[in-house]
């Protein structure tokens, strides 16, 4: 279960990608990668089955899955490969520390 390093992950970001609306389905079901990650890989946090934003980049074909934790606003993502329809990785993001200005204005409330 590759977990991505903070490069790999800000890797996943552009000009390109978009917010997907409450309609959209990723390219692969990634419930039994996200199921499989042990304690270490999650470092401690407990994931819920909400996905809180999803991502996508038509022109690079990636997809982020953006789960909530029991640490908000500490989100658990899933990168996939919309290609290969697999997962890549994933990323504990600190939203509070680590998230652009856009990020925080889709959920102002935190």
């Amino acid at each position: 279960m590759p977990k991505l390093t903070e490069s790999e992950f800000d890797a996943t970001f552009d000009d390109n990608i978009e917010q997907a609306g409450d309609d959209y389905n990723p390219c692969v079901d990634f419930w039994d990668y996200v199921d499989a990650l042990s304690y270490e890989a999650r470092d401690g946090i407990q994931h819920e089955y909400v996905a809180d934003y999803i991502f996508y980049n038509e022109v690079r074909q990636i997809e982020q899955i953006m789960l909530r934790t029991d640490r908000p606003p500490d989100l658990l993502v899933i990168v996939l490969d919309m290609s290969r329809k697999r997962v890549i990785g994933h990323y504990l993001w600190d939203v509070d520390f680590e998230a652009s200005d856009w990020l925080l204005d889709l959920n102002p409330a935190g």
